[in-house]
């Protein structure tokens, strides 16, 4: 929501430009099969928060707040993974996102997301060299690596660790952050270490859920830098 209220009413002369200079589209998953799990086992009894108590800090990694119950959250009422399901479209809602794909076509699509472990990281691709499908051009990951610079940039400024090209794969066209590059355009993926909750200890720092989304607020506005940027190549 931050993003959105930046790209459409900030101020600043560099948002200015961009916002004359881009169509930016939001695609916002909000998985509500996902969402009744984990409420229906941390608050058995319909307990609700008022916005006037502050929750307790809890940074113990083997609290039930950090661990979700089998299957987890990841997928719909059917156990799906809808972010596998971008080629098949099995899934409604899978169904109506290509849709909406195929009308706009943008060059560029972030695929934001969470990952496991237990360090305060981040990633943005490249991914693995290894693991890139070999009908994805070489502009597309040199323009991949050329974006990556500015993530960089922006993630040195505020002193946040991140990693690129150690891990995840460009192979599997039927995700979000490949089906593009299968299509002509770049995805991008980016994976932010989960803190799943308020708060959360990531190799002994205390982390919360606000520094998670400042950190995909970075790189969103890092991308839109890059972009424009790299706009007389693509």
């Amino acid at each position: 929501m931050s993003y959105g209220w930046r790209t459409a009413f900030g101020e600043r002369e560099n948002m200015k430009k961009i916002k004359q200079s881009f169509c930016i589209l939001f695609l916002y998953l909000c998985g509500l099969d996902a969402y009744a799990l984990p409420t229906k086992d941390y608050f058995p009894n319909n307990t609700s928060f008022s916005a006037d108590i502050p929750l307790p800090e809890n940074f113990d990694n083997a609290d039930r707040d950090h661990n979700e119950s089998w299957p987890s959250g990841r997928t719909n009422h059917y156990w799906f993974d809808l972010n596998r399901d971008w080629i098949f479209t099995v899934h409604p809602e899978s169904r109506a996102r290509i849709k909406a794909y195929q009308k706009w076509r943008p060059h560029i699509l972030g695929d934001y997301h969470e990952m496991g472990g237990d360090k305060r990281s981040y990633f943005f691709q490249p991914g693995h060299p290894k693991r890139t499908h070999p009908l994805t051009s070489k502009a597309n990951q040199s323009l991949t690596l050329e974006l990556a610079r500015f993530h960089a940039e922006a993630l040195d400024a505020k002193s946040q660790p991140y990693y690129t090209e150690e891990q995840f794969d460009d192979f599997y066209y039927g995700k979000g952050s490949a089906y593009p590059d299968a299509a002509g355009n770049i995805g991008l993926l980016f994976e932010q270490s989960a803190v799943r909750g308020h708060f959360r200890n990531l190799g002994g720092e205390k982390t919360r859920f606000s520094d998670a989304v400042g950190n995909q607020l970075t790189t969103s506005l890092s991308l839109l830098r890059g972009a424009d940027a790299n706009r007389a190549i693509s």
